[in-house]
């Protein structure tokens, strides 16, 4: 296990299959919409790695998937069970998703690291 950022990449070579995006207001609605998520999420995951230092490099890959397996399920049931489909529990399942992009992060970097379980 490492504790030094590793400098390998996740970006898989693709053949080029670039298409122009429409230009209209609601896919540039969309990628503002998705900017606000991700950046929360990235806000989120900058304030608790302050607070737990980086923790997360004593589980690797498996910690990270586990808690992936773990909001996923809450999430689940947050939303099947309810009649109104989650509603309800917005603000819940607001944190829910930034916690799945973290772990999901969490899992990539990992990965970069060469840090697949615990030791």
């Amino acid at each position: 296990m490492t504790s030094e950022p590793s400098t390998k990449s996740l970006t898989a070579e693709r053949p080029s299959t670039k298409i122009d995006p429409p230009k209209d207001t609601k896919y540039n609605a969309r990628l503002s919409q998705f900017d606000q998520i991700v950046s929360s999420a990235r806000d989120l995951f900058k304030e608790k790695n302050e607070q737990y230092a980086d923790g997360i490099v004593r589980t690797g890959v498996l910690g990270s998937v586990v808690s992936i397996a773990g909001l996923s399920a809450r999430l689940e049931h947050l939303v099947l069970s309810a009649p109104d489909a989650g509603k309800s529990q917005e603000e819940a399942i607001v944190d829910i998703v930034k916690d799945l992009i973290n772990y999901g992060v969490i899992t990539g970097i990992m990965i970069m690291d060469d840090n697949w379980r615990p030791e």
